[in-house]
């Protein structure tokens, strides 16, 4: 129940327009960061709106929770579009990311896969789209919205209803960064329309600069320039790096603090995992009958299950990480990889002294710079 009074918070001048048109009259005021609490306990009763970079939201949100009756509004931007006021709901908090994979075949199956990918094991072929529907669903519930939200594979585009996945993901989702992710080989391939249904639900294509897609980066960027579709290629991926322990450490918060993944959360199946490789890790211990742990999940669907909770045990280290290095070594990158010739050692950290005191530091000392590099290249295309 709002009186009537509208103030919108703006962190960039170019926003000051759009505001005028959509909120005529309102108070608008600057902003750079996420307003603090103290900024907004005057705003009982009124209509707040966020006009904030993606990243600053859930803090922003956060900090309106004890406002009496106000209604609160999100105009993300750095998302690849610029949607309609969005009401969120502040009893609920925000998860930062989600990836979920739809795919679990690919057409490269690459050489220390960071999802065991090329370690076939007996599953379904894809995430069932109606038990995928049901997952995010819950996330809608428990979350009031996603930072970034990436559909990966596997190779996402061996699924046929890739598009469905994206449509579904943005009607529940349109704070998102929506994403898929791909080695892009397919995409001269895929069904035009399949990319312009992607394209209309405002998602873009992060693709894979393996060798064999820098070859064909020309036909790609002029096929997905003709439909409309963003796109940004990474880097080119010459090296994987390897990144499991043979033996699990006493404490997990070096890896933690170290990983330069951002610890990617994926969802799946009914549940959520702080990382990916803990929820892909199965794959290893089938095909080589390890004993890794594979208990760090979430059960998204328990009744007493809480966004909050979520967010904090996701944000923390956790049992995997003990088995995760705190610094990564590289494995030349080779495609085409049959289970037959995966070699665990493609995956294993071997314990020398260099792999456990240098490369963690290391890393540690440049994770910042690697981590805002990445999301510089993903964010090209905004």
């Amino acid at each position: 129940m709002s009186d009537g009074r509208t103030v919108v918070f703006y962190d960039k001048e170019n926003k000051l327009d759009r505001a005028a048109k959509l909120f005529p009259g309102a108070e608008r005021r600057f902003s750079p960061d996420a307003p603090k609490e103290s900024e907004l306990r005057s705003l009982s009763e009124c209509t707040v709106v966020f006009m904030l970079e993606n990243g600053k939201l859930r803090d922003a949100a956060e900090n309106c929770r004890l406002l009496q009756n106000a209604d609160v509004f999100v105009v993300p931007s750095g998302i690849g579009y610029t949607p309609d006021p969005i009401k969120i709901d502040c009893s609920k908090t925000r998860l930062n990311y989600v990836e979920t994979e739809i795919s679990r075949v690919c057409n490269l199956n690459c050489r220390g896969c960071c999802d065991f990918i090329n370690l076939k094991v007996k599953e379904e072929p894809f995430y069932d789209f109606e038990l995928f529907c049901r997952d995010i669903s819950r996330l809608k519930e428990l979350f009031w919205g996603i930072a970034q939200i990436r559909i990966m594979g596997g190779e996402p585009f061996l699924n046929p209803r890739v598009a469905d996945y994206v449509e579904k993901a943005r009607a529940l989702f349109p704070d998102s960064d929506l994403r898929v992710v791909t080695n892009g080989l397919l995409l001269t391939k895929t069904p035009e329309e399949t990319l312009k249904r992607i394209a209309a639900a405002s998602c873009s294509l992060d693709i894979s600069a393996y060798p064999p897609t820098w070859k064909q980066k020309k036909d790609i960027s002029r096929l997905l320039d003709s439909l409309g579709v963003k796109y940004s290629f990474s880097v080119p991926m010459v090296v994987f790096f390897k990144n499991v322990l043979e033996k699990p450490v006493d404490d997990p918060a070096p890896a933690h603090r170290n990983c330069i993944f951002s610890h990617c959360h994926m969802l799946g199946n009914g549940r959520i995992t702080p990382c990916s490789f803990a929820f892909c890790i199965y794959r290893f211990n089938r095909h080589f009958g390890t004993s890794y742990p594979e208990t760090d999940f979430v059960d998204i669907h328990d009744p007493s299950a809480d966004g909050r909770r979520i967010y904090e045990r996701l944000s923390t280290p956790h049992e995997f990480c003990k088995y995760c290095g705190a610094g990564m070594t590289p494995i030349l990158w080779k495609g085409r990889n049959a289970p037959a010739d995966a070699r665990r050692e493609d995956w294993l950290i071997a314990d020398t002294f260099l792999n456990t005191k240098v490369a963690p530091a290391i890393q540690g000392a440049a994770r910042k710079s690697a981590v805002a590099l990445r999301s510089k290249i993903r964010d090209k295309q905004d």
